[in-house]
C-alpha cells in the first residue's frame, strides 16, 4: 500500500473529522484523528479492538462528544448532541444488534419516529405506500404487512436500512453488519448498499471480516492505538498490508509455526458420512495436528460440526474415535467420547452472557466438583484462576460478567471451559468470528498449543486465509463432498478453485 494519502476528490467531502480527540479517564481512545469521507462511497474503518473505531463512530452518532477537534457535515460544523440529533442531521448507525420491534410490521418499523398522520390519526395507507417505495429503492419486495419477528436476520437488516432511509439518512454507519449473516444474506445486504451508494448515499463500514472490504468498500482507513495509520483506495492495497498496518506486523507472523516432526496416529476418523448436505465425506484428524476443512456457506461444513457434536445423527457412515465406532446421539455423548465443539455463535451457543467469567469457565465440569449436592468452591476458584493465567484472559477479575469482555477473551474463556473437560478432539467452527486481527493471533497460538499438547484439532471455516495459515492438512468441501485433500502450506489461490 502506498504511504501517501488517498487521492482527494475535488468535490467537497460529505463528512470530515478534524483533529478529533477523546479520552476515558487516563485512556486516550482517539488521538488527533483527521479523516475525510467523500460522498457516494462505502468507506471502511478497521482496526483491532481498542484501536478507536467504535469511539469514532459513536461520536458521529451522537453517543458522546469529542474532547477536542470538530466535525463538518457537508461543509457545516456540527456536533451531534445525542443519537436523535444525529438522526435529524441525516446520520444513522446500524448496530450488529438490530433496533427493531419484532411484534410490529415491516411498515410500522420503517415508519417508527416519522409516522405519517392525517390530522391526529395514523395514516396507515400512506405508511405502507412509503414503506413499499423505500424498499423498492433498495431493490427489495418484502411484504410490508409481515411482522418483523417472522423475518430472517438478513431481511431484518434490510428493514433497518429502509428505516434509516425513512429518516432521510445521508450517512449510514454499519457496525459489524455481516457478523450474523449467511453468505446469501451478505450478498443481499451488499446489493442494498450498492444501490444506496448509487443514489449518492455514504456508508461507513466497520468489520473484522477483511475479505468483505474488497467486495463492497471503495476506501479503507486503518486505525491503531487511537490514531489514523493510513487511508487509501481499497484497490490500491491488499489484505496482508491492511493486517500489517493494523497490527504492526506482517501476516506471516499472525500464524504460529507448524510442527516439523512426523505425523502421529489418528484419533478421529469420519468414514463416508452422509447427511442432509454431506455426501460420503471422509477424513482423519491426527494427534498433534490441525485439520482444516474449508468450504463456502452451504458446502456442508456446518453439518460436519453438528454431527461431531452429536446434534444431528448422520444418515449413513460412521464416526470413530481411537478405533471405536461411536453413536453420537447428543452433545453429552460426544463429550463423553472426548470430543468438544466450540460454536461460531458464542453468544447463543457458548456463553452465559450475564454470568461471571469464572462461572462460564467452570460450568462445563460442575459435576466433577459436586459432592452430595455441594460445590467445592475452592477447587472451582483454583480452576478459574489457573485458566485465566494459562490463557492470558484479560479481565478485571473472575467475577466480571463475560458479556463485557472482548470477543477474543470470550473465546479464550470457552477454550478454557473445553480444556477443563480434558478432551482428545477439539472441533472449532469459525473460531475467530467477530474477533480482531491481534486477538486472532492469540487464538491461533492457543489452538496450536492444543495440538502441540497431543490433541487432534479440526477447524471448520470459510475463512481461506485462516485455514491456509493454520492447518497442517486441508480438506476442501464443495456441495457436500470432499473434493481435495491438500497439505499444509498450500497457497490460497491453489485452494480457492476447489471450493467455488
Amino acid at each position: 500500500m502506498s504511504t501517501s494519502p488517498a487521492p482527494q476528490s475535488p468535490e467537497e467531502p460529505v463528512l470530515e473529522f478534524e483533529s478529533v480527540t477523546k479520552s476515558f479517564g487516563v485512556v486516550r481512545a482517539l488521538d488527533d484523528v483527521s479523516l475525510r469521507v467523500d460522498r457516494g462511497v462505502v468507506h471502511a474503518v478497521v482496526g483491532q479492538n481498542g484501536a478507536g473505531k467504535s469511539t469514532l463512530m459513536r461520536i458521529l452518532a451522537g453517543v458522546f462528544p469529542p474532547d477536542a477537534g470538530s466535525l463538518r457535515l457537508e461543509g457545516e460544523a456540527v456536533t451531534p448532541r445525542n443519537p436523535d440529533h444525529a438522526r435529524r442531521l441525516g446520520i444513522r448507525i446500524i448496530h450488529q444488534e438490530l433496533a427493531l420491534v419484532p411484534e410490529l410490521t415491516v411498515a410500522e418499523n420503517i415508519a417508527l419516529g416519522v409516522e405519517p398522520r392525517r390530522h391526529v390519526l395514523l395514516d396507515r395507507r400512506r405508511m405502507k405506500t412509503r414503506a413499499r417505495e423505500t424498499l423498492e429503492r433498495l431493490g427489495h419486495e418484502l411484504s410490508v404487512d409481515r411482522k418483523v419477528g417472522t423475518l430472517d436476520i438478513g431481511q431484518q437488516q434490510i428493514v433497518e436500512i429502509a428505516k434509516a432511509l425513512a429518516w432521510q439518512a445521508k450517512i449510514l454507519i454499519l457496525d459489524e453488519p455481516t457478523a450474523a449473516l449467511e453468505r446469501q444474506d451478505v450478498e443481499r445486504l451488499f446489493g442494498v448498499l450498492r444501490r444506496f451508494r448509487e443514489r449518492g448515499g455514504t456508508a461507513l463500514f466497520v468489520s473484522h471480516r477483511l475479505d468483505e472490504l474488497f467486495q463492497i468498500c471503495d476506501v479503507v482507513t486503518i486505525l491503531r492505538d487511537g490514531r489514523v495509520v493510513e487511508t487509501a483506495p481499497i484497490a490500491a492495497t491488499t489484505k496482508g498490508e491492511i493486517i500489517r498496518l493494523m497490527t504492526g506486523r506482517p501476516l506471516s507472523e499472525v500464524f504460529p509455526a507448524r510442527p516439523s516432526g512426523p505425523d502421529a496416529g489418528p484419533i478421529l476418523e469420519v468414514r463416508a458420512v452422509s447427511g442432509t448436505v454431506l455426501r460420503g465425506v471422509s477424513f482423519t484428524a491426527k494427534a498433534g495436528r490441525i485439520l482444516g476443512i474449508v468450504g463456502l456457506e452451504g458446502s456442508g461444513i456446518r453439518e460436519i460440526g453438528k454431527i461431531l457434536v452429536g446434534d444431528r445423527p448422520p444418515r449413513s457412515g460412521s464416526v470413530v474415535v481411537n478405533g471405536k465406532p461411536l453413536e453420537l446421539a447428543s452433545p453429552k455423548a460426544a463429550l463423553a467420547a472426548g470430543i468438544v465443539y466450540l460454536s461460531p455463535d458464542r453468544r447463543r451457543e457458548g456463553l452465559f452472557p450475564i454470568l461471571q467469567l469464572g462461572h462460564n469457565i467452570a460450568i462445563g465440569t460442575l459435576d466433577n466438583r459436586t459432592r452430595l449436592g455441594l460445590i467445592d468452591l475452592r477447587a472451582e476458584r483454583r480452576l478459574v484462576a489457573d485458566s485465566i493465567h494459562r490463557l492470558a484472559i484479560t479481565t478485571p477479575g473472575a467475577r466480571q460478567e463475560i458479556q463485557y469482555l472482548s470477543g477474543g477473551n470470550q473465546q479464550k474463556a470457552l477454550i478454557a471451559r473445553a480444556l477443563a473437560s480434558r478432551p482428545r478432539v477439539f472441533v472449532f467452527e469459525e473460531p475467530t468470528r467477530g474477533i480482531d486481527v491481534g486477538a486472532k493471533a492469540e487464538i491461533y497460538a492457543l489452538i496450536r498449543d492444543l495440538a502441540n499438547a497431543g490433541a487432534a484439532v479440526v477447524i471448520l471455516s470459510n475463512d481461506l486465509t485462516e485455514i491456509v495459515g493454520l492447518s497442517d492438512e486441508i480438506i476442501a468441501l464443495f456441495e457436500g463432498q470432499g473434493v481435495a485433500d491438500l497439505p499444509g502450506g498450500t497457497r490460497e489461490e491453489e485452494v480457492l478453485p476447489h471450493i467455488v
